[in-house]
Parts: structure tokens; sequence; C-alpha cells
């Protein structure tokens, strides 16, 4: 028995398949790689970001702090001359207020930086279904390429000709 050309054809037509199918696998592992490296990177970017500004409020920290310790030092000062009372009482209420606008504003950054690591979380989240979702896409390119390689086995096998 001769062998036809459709016989000839229809394997080369499966091996097409799957070498269309093995490059989508490749690049979907590519894109995949690709992409959680550069969320990685950014995670790691925003960490470093973050660590700076917690070293920036410690020093607001330790202004807000001097300036409370000279607002009480002005006071006691004040109580203590009574020709310049009134200039150091001056001088004490707006080192207070100075004291309270680095605390207050300590505080807003902090608050921002809660906010920055709810982001951070969301992102790793992000990220982890990114890979889940490429991970199921290369999932059903290889059961793609096992067929195709099946159904080549099958007509390149002797017994079916």
């Amino acid at each position: 028995m001769f062998a036809t050309l459709d016989d000839e054809i229809r394997p080369m037509g499966i091996a097409a398949g799957v070498q269309d199918a093995v490059a989508g696998l490749v690049d979907t592992l590519v894109t995949a790689s690709g992409s959680s490296s550069q969320a990685i990177d950014q995670l790691h970017r925003v960490r470093e970001g973050m660590a700076h500004i917690e070293r920036i409020l410690h020093g607001i920290d330790g202004v807000a702090e001097q300036t409370r310790v000279l607002a009480l030092n002005a006071r006691i000062a004040a109580a203590r001359n009574d020709t310049r009372a009134r200039v150091f009482e001056t001088v004490s209420v707006e080192m207070r207020r100075l004291a309270e606008h680095c605390r207050e504003t300590g505080e807003a950054v902090r608050a921002v930086l809660v906010e920055l690591r709810a982001h951070l979380d969301a992102a790793r989240t992000a990220l982890a279904g990114l890979s889940d979702d490429e991970l199921a896409q290369a999932a059903r390119m290889r059961d793609r390429i096992d067929q195709l390689l099946g159904s080549l086995l099958a007509a390149l096998s002797p017994d079916e000709r």
C-alpha cells in the first residue's frame, strides 16, 4: 500500500502545530518571568523608599523634641525674669507651635507610609495573581502540546497506515 500526499502532509501540519504551541509556551513563560522580575524590582524600590522616609521621620521627631525642650526652657526663663517675660513667653508659644507642627507632619507622613504598605501588599497580591494566570496559561499550552504530540505519534504510527 502506498502513502498518499495527505498522509505525508498531515504529520507536517501536526508538527507545525506542536512548534506553534511550544513557541506560545516559551513566550508565556518569558512574559511571566519578565513581569515577575519587574514587579519584584518595583516592590524592592518601594520598600527602600519607605525605609528612607522612616529615617527622615526619625530626624523630624528629633527636631520636634528639641523644639519642645527649647520651648520649655523659654517658658522657665520667662518665669524667672519679669522684665522679659513677655518675649520669652511669646518665644515659648511659637516654639510649642513649631514642635506641634513637626509632630503633626510626622504623623501625616506615617499615615502615608501605612497607605503605601497597603499598596505594597496589594501589589504582592496582584503579582501572585499574575503569576497564577500566566502559569495556568503555560499549563494549557503544555496540555495542547501533549495533545498535538499524541496526534503526531498516532499519525506516524505504522499501525494506522
